[in-house]
């Protein structure tokens, strides 16, 4: 475990400023067969960070994709975004994991290519990372109101069940599994450096290792304004989640 002193050099060597407009920020995006929504969101995320900061690059990370993902990234060939392509899918973990460490911003967000949380939220979330001294700013569906939006009923349930969960395993009380999240480059890159789960699990590694390294963790409240298609199978996904979150539990002791 690194003690206060060190986490205190580690964190004081990064960005220490009061707002995010003259820092580079780096946007991670996971894709796995986006063909139908990847042009707009590369789009809607250029025009929002051209217009709020300085410097910025976009991270597409195609993790497998069998679709068109991949040439659309190309044939747009949008100066400050570049990819990271694999043949295999390996996981959205494991995807974030090779984004984070491949970025370098000052600043390092991820969030889904269906864009749920919009990309209004990643200004002001920048601007909390810096003005709090947070090592990282976690969106929460559960600090806003109405944060969980037209979610259909069965994911909303299946989110809370999942957040109750961590919680009673890990004592954490913070949305995890909220698709959006940001972090100093120092604290981006110690906590991914580390992470082991490659499935949906890692977000809650992400934030157990956090709190087990004491870096410094505030929330954000965001509401979901879109959601598409998922990925996700409900039974067999939050099974391996699941059995994720136990693996990962052992390994925190």
């Amino acid at each position: 475990m690194i003690n206060g002193a060190e986490r205190e050099s580690r964190t004081s060597a990064g960005v220490r400023r009061d707002r995010s407009d003259n820092v580079k920020l780096s946007l991670v995006i996971p894709v796995y067969n986006e063909e139908k929504k990847l042009a707009g969101t590369l789009r809607t995320c250029c025009g929002e960070l051209e217009k709020s900061f300085d410097d910025y690059e976009i991270i597409i990370v195609n993790d497998g994709s069998d679709d068109r993902s991949a040439d659309i990234v190309k044939e747009l060939a949008f100066p400050k975004v570049r990819m990271i392509s694999y043949r295999k899918n390996r996981g959205k973990g494991y995807a974030v994991r090779r984004g984070v460490l491949a970025s370098s911003g000052d600043i390092i967000f991820y969030t889904d290519a269906d864009l749920a949380y919009g990309t209004e939220v990643i200004k002001p979330m920048a601007d909390m990372l810096l003005e709090c001294g947070a090592d990282i700013v976690i969106g929460s569906r559960k600090e806003a109101s109405g944060g969980y939006g037209d979610y259909p009923f069965v994911r909303r349930t299946a989110s809370r069940v999942y957040s109750g969960l961590v919680k009673r395993f890990s004592g954490l009380d913070y949305d995890t599994q909220c698709g959006i999240k940001c972090f100093r480059k120092d604290a981006g890159r110690l906590v991914f450096a580390l992470i082991t789960t490659k499935n949906y699990a890692f977000d809650t590694e992400a934030v157990m290792l956090a709190e087990k390294l004491k870096l410094k963790i505030e929330e954000y409240p965001v509401k979901i304004i879109e959601h598409s298609g998922s990925h996700i199978n409900l039974v067999k996904d939050s099974a391996v989640m699941l059995r994720d979150m136990m693996k990962i539990k052992n390994r925190m002791k």
